[in-house]
């Protein structure tokens, strides 16, 4: 005999909302939000970390050193690339899905922070500083 307290109490009841899947879309967007962050203030602590020489013998020689201007450009090509990504975003959300935009830019996002991170000259940084920035757009 069926009861109908026994299929109220089944816990994969068919239509039923499971809690890992809800959980880990929540992370992976928690994720892409403190990434935006990063990008947002990266610079803010690596421009004045480039542009200070010290003398010592524990200094690399392969260090990055900017001036000024080159450090504005670092901070303004995020920008310029969110700009461009804007422009793209809404038409590559329509095509895919945001949620398939979004899961295609996770691996681009992960690709600018290692481009940083294993980066020997300035121009290197400005090329991660404009993809992260165009991913942001497509994803913003």
């Amino acid at each position: 005999m069926c009861n109908s307290n026994d299929k109220e109490n089944a816990p994969n009841k068919p239509g039923a909302p499971r809690a890992l899947p809800q959980l880990l879309c929540a992370i992976a967007v928690s994720f892409g939000a403190s990434v935006v962050g990063g990008w947002m203030s990266f610079t803010s602590v690596a421009i004045p970390k480039m542009m200070t020489k010290n003398n010592s013998s524990l200094e690399a020689e392969e260090d990055i050193h900017i001036d000024l201007h080159t450090g504005s450009w670092i901070a303004s090509l995020f920008f310029i690339g969110n700009i461009i990504g804007c422009l793209l975003g809404g038409y590559v959300n329509q095509k895919i899905g945001a949620r398939k935009a979004f899961l295609w830019s996770s691996p681009l996002a992960a690709l600018t922070w290692a481009m940083i991170a294993l980066s020997h000259s300035v121009w290197v940084i400005l090329v991660s500083r404009v993809i992260s920035g165009v991913v942001f757009g497509v994803f913003q």
